[in-house]
């Protein structure tokens, strides 16, 4: 499989890389951007990547500001959260595949954080993107969870935020969850936890009015043993497009050959999960 890898550069001067698979065969088949879950890096997305390439579909896979080919990290001079990703970073990762291929819909599949923040760029961006695909992502409101999870999500939550205040970031490597994460990143993330709702720190767009008129499908595929995307979580976040049409998936050990059930363990066998995005591409380009 062809990647290539371009380092592209936002406004600010943070450098990244966006990592792209073969060009198109046909002006108008689908491009598929790829946000990876918090604190992982987009290299892991590979196999993703080329399990799409051997599906015919090209694929574009983004790197979050502060991981792996990003010219920053997180630390006490240097804080960033959502409005950067947003206004920065993916919009320059959109124009270099729209530069390419002008012709090509670009679909966003997030995992996890990406799924989240997907909706909210096609909710900024509605022009630009023709549908989100979610995987094992979902909106984390804690009431919405059941007891005992939801106090513990909102605990942990509170614990991340107190951390990343007190030390300047939120130093995920060494506590076991997320990456080297940037404090206001980890306060927006810690929003949507307490609320439900998305405020982005520094954006004066209202996202729940955006996402509510959105005319956009989405399709959401949660897996089992997944305890921080469950199905609930999914369907809140579907339910934020009230004008779209929000598909949804679960998949069991039956779907997978392997162990790979749970947050995580999806990304080293990725066929069950390109076989349902597949199938819904296919059914929103008939639609077109």
């Amino acid at each position: 499989m062809s990647i290539l890898t371009h380092q592209l550069s936002s406004a600010d001067g943070v450098h990244f890389d966006l990592s792209l698979t073969k060009k198109p065969a046909e002006p108008r088949q689908p491009i598929v951007l790829c946000l990876p879950a918090m604190g992982v890096p987009a290299r892991k997305y590979s196999l993703l990547a080329e399990s799409l390439n051997n599906q015919g579909i090209t694929s574009a896979i983004f790197e979050w500001r502060g991981i792996d080919t990003s010219s920053v990290r997180a630390s006490r001079k240097v804080n960033f959260g959502y409005r950067e990703i947003l206004s920065l970073d993916l919009p320059v990762a959109i124009d270099f595949i729209r530069q390419h291929y002008p012709q090509n819909p670009i679909y966003l599949l997030g995992h996890s954080l990406g799924g989240q923040l997907g909706l909210l760029y096609m909710s900024l961006k509605p022009e630009e993107i023709s549908g989100l695909i979610g995987i094992a992502s979902g909106l984390p409101f804690y009431k919405a969870w059941e007891f005992p999870t939801n106090w513990g999500l909102w605990f942990v939550s509170k614990a991340m935020r107190a951390v990343a205040l007190s030390v300047g970031y939120f130093p995920g490597r060494k506590l076991g969850f997320a990456g080297r994460e940037a404090r206001q990143l980890i306060s927006d993330w810690e929003k949507s936890v307490a609320t439900g709702r998305y405020y982005v720190e520094g954006c004066s767009h209202d996202f729940e009015s955006l996402s509510g008129r959105l005319n956009k499908n989405a399709m959401m595929i949660t897996i089992d043993d997944d305890i921080l995307a469950p199905p609930a979580s999914a369907k809140n976040l579907g339910k934020k497009l009230t004008n779209g049409q929000v598909t949804y998936h679960h998949l069991e050990a039956k779907d997978f050959e392997k162990n790979s059930l749970g947050h995580f363990n999806w990304m080293k066998e990725p066929e069950p999960i390109i076989n349902r995005v597949i199938e819904w591409l296919s059914s929103q380009q008939n639609k077109k």
